[in-house]
């Protein structure tokens, strides 16, 4: 029943404000639940009546790690890959280098 509210309320704010965003948790190929982040944007004829709807899904995750903007990797992937290699550079008894 919360998920009829849920959706609802999604709905709702599409067709009354053309719009909706907000994080839903997705079901994957894979059979895992993930987090997702959507964004709804409703698209009006010449006579401004809804014609379509458009969703973009991005994973919360990537989000995290990637510039709104650009999309490039960020600080904290940046740092998350760095602490990776090192582990496997001691491991393997080779060096890092970061340009």
């Amino acid at each position: 029943m919360a998920n009829n509210a849920f959706y609802k309320r999604m709905w709702d704010e599409v067709l009354h404000k053309g719009f909706w965003e907000g994080d839903i948790w997705n079901l994957v190929l894979s059979g895992e639940i993930r987090s997702h982040h959507l964004n709804i944007s409703t698209v009006r004829d010449e006579s401004l009546e809804p014609q379509y709807y458009v969703g973009m899904l991005q994973a919360v995750h990537f989000m995290a790690q990637h510039d709104s903007l650009t999309g490039l990797a960020n600080r904290s992937m940046l740092m998350e890959q760095l602490e990776r290699n090192l582990v496997l550079a001691k491991r393997h008894g080779r060096g890092v280098a970061l340009l």
